[in-house]
């Protein structure tokens, strides 16, 4: 009787343990990693093809507040830039949050106010 009560104690902490750690890790994977800067880059690229009339306005948001360092020219290499210096100045959970708000946005007014 004993045997099979360890048996099933030990199933039972076996099945936790992996339901634990499964629910971590989508966890993980869907609110705190971020997406890098190429993947953002390449969105904001969609966004610059499919809304023409607004792409000087998304460069300029690109554009840095501060002084950085020199500035690329062309709009792919500002923004892997931007999106790289943003990575290494923001916090892991600020960085986190732009980048999946500028990967979520459909226009460019919604990405405005990501930046």
């Amino acid at each position: 009787m004993i045997v099979r009560y360890r048996w099933r104690v030990r199933l039972g902490t076996a099945l936790a343990i992996a339901i634990i750690g499964a629910t971590v890790g989508v966890s993980w994977y869907s609110f705190v990693r971020a997406p890098g800067p190429r993947r953002v880059c390449d969105h904001v690229a969609s966004l610059r093809r499919h809304f023409p009339q607004d792409s000087s306005r998304l460069e300029a948001a690109l554009r840095p507040l501060s002084d950085r360092g020199e500035v690329p020219q062309t709009a792919d290499q500002l923004c892997m830039w931007y999106f790289g210096a943003e990575q290494k100045e923001l916090s892991f959970v600020g960085y986190g949050q732009r980048s999946r708000c500028v990967t979520s946005a459909e226009t460019p007014a919604e990405l405005l106010a990501c930046l």
